[in-house]
């Protein structure tokens, strides 16, 4: 096939391995249903690599879910993707900084190779594994909500503002994506990165401030900070979520549930 052809793939299907397309679109309808019910408002800070990360994110999933071949196009906008996240998670106050961090880095450095890799080969099953990480952030949105509804306290504003609820939010949705590539390798050697991206930031962190800037540690340790790969152990507070219109949805569900299983619980009791 021509790399810099970007036409249609209207001479064989799309691949799959365990992923559904009806449950990952649905749940992006459902996200863009939320977004849409804040009328666009959102918990993040401003942000100068915001919009560039959203737009990618959403050109990829147009062309891959659209039924395109892997192009020039796709590759630019996963690159894009990929490296602003590094730079919105830099500083990424959610969750604790030692899980979240890697658990996105690694992600990110993972679907530049992946993605360079299937524009070469032109083979839709590389195609597939390069985008398959990305869905991680409609996932951690559905961890996140069904946790805020688990517990351990009453209301789903207390339960999803933990940071150990967003810290197993986003590994835990990393770990669906990328179970969903080909390749048994592939949630190995994504583990094995986010803890080599963790210890690296664990060791950046220790290095002494008052080190000679000219010393190559030195040097290195500043290159990484460049992408976050280092980072304070004084955790920063994150701004309460739970308070945009969509969030009044939520709390009714939980409401609705623990209202409908309380009932059930009290009947099967008293029989």
């Amino acid at each position: 096939m021509n790399h810099t052809s970007s036409r249609h793939l209207s001479d064989y299907a799309r691949v799959h391995t365990n992923d559904s397309d009806v449950v990952i679109l649905s749940l992006y309808g459902i996200f863009a249903s939320y977004h849409c019910l804040n009328r666009g408002r959102t918990y993040r800070p401003p942000h100068r690599a915001l919009p560039a990360h959203i737009a990618s994110g959403l050109v990829e999933v147009a062309l891959y879910y659209g039924g395109w071949q892997c192009s020039l196009a796709a590759v630019a906008a996963c690159w894009t993707h990929s490296f602003t996240s590094l730079m919105l998670v830099r500083e990424l106050p959610n969750g604790h900084a030692w899980h979240t961090r890697p658990t996105y880095q690694a992600g990110s450095f993972l679907r530049v190779g992946m993605m360079a890799l299937a524009y070469v080969t032109q083979d839709p099953m590389d195609y597939h594994d390069a985008v398959m990480p990305l869905h991680g952030f409609v996932y951690t949105r559905a961890l996140l909500f069904l946790f805020g509804v688990m517990g351990p306290h009453s209301t789903l504003k207390s339960n999803i503002n933990l940071r150990e609820g967003y810290s197993l939010a986003v590994f835990g949705a990393a770990l669906i994506a990328v179970s969903h590539c080909s390749s048994p390798w592939a949630v190995p050697l994504y583990l094995a990165m986010v803890s080599l991206l963790g210890i690296l930031s664990r060791c950046a962190s220790q290095v002494p401030r008052n080190v000679p800037v000219r010393r190559p540690i030195v040097v290195l340790i500043n290159t990484l900070g460049t992408i976050g790969i280092h980072h304070s152990q004084d955790e920063r507070k994150a701004p309460p979520i739970g308070n945009l219109r969509g969030d009044r949805l939520g709390e009714f569900l939980m409401d609705l549930i623990s209202t409908k299983v309380s009932w059930i619980l009290s009947r099967e009791c008293h029989r």
